[in-house]
């Protein structure tokens, strides 16, 4: 079995991850959407119908009753695997690099919260 090299504890969340891929030359893509298999401080993994290749930059916004509105983080994908062998679906996981601070902050802000609550349980 291979050692699992995540660094943050993950959390299993009900929250909706909307993302849409910024081109090479600046445009954005189409916005899509998914519902988020677990988020950490580093980032946030999701299944896509959509492939997305290492390194592809996603603008992400995130729906959650815990932020005060929907907000925007810029994402690096890391990982895209098929979930099955010739499997439509995908497995994306993100890296939240950040959007601006205020984002960012609210982003670690949301992430301690479900660590509390984890902590509660």
């Amino acid at each position: 079995m291979e050692k699992d090299r995540r660094s943050e504890p993950r959390y299993k969340v009900p929250l909706m991850i909307h993302f849409r891929p910024i081109l090479m030359d600046g445009k954005k893509g189409t916005w899509d959407l998914a519902p988020a298999l677990n988020i950490s401080k580093s980032g946030i993994c999701f299944h896509s119908t959509r492939f997305f290749e290492l390194g592809v930059i996603l603008e992400t916004k995130i729906v959650s009753p815990l932020l005060a509105k929907p907000t925007i983080y810029i994402c690096r994908v890391h990982r895209a695997v098929p979930i099955a062998p010739e499997s439509l679906i995908y497995q994306i996981a993100i890296f939240v690099r950040a959007g601006d601070e205020k984002a960012l902050k609210e982003y670690h802000d949301l992430i301690a919260w479900y660590d509390q609550a984890q902590k509660l349980r």
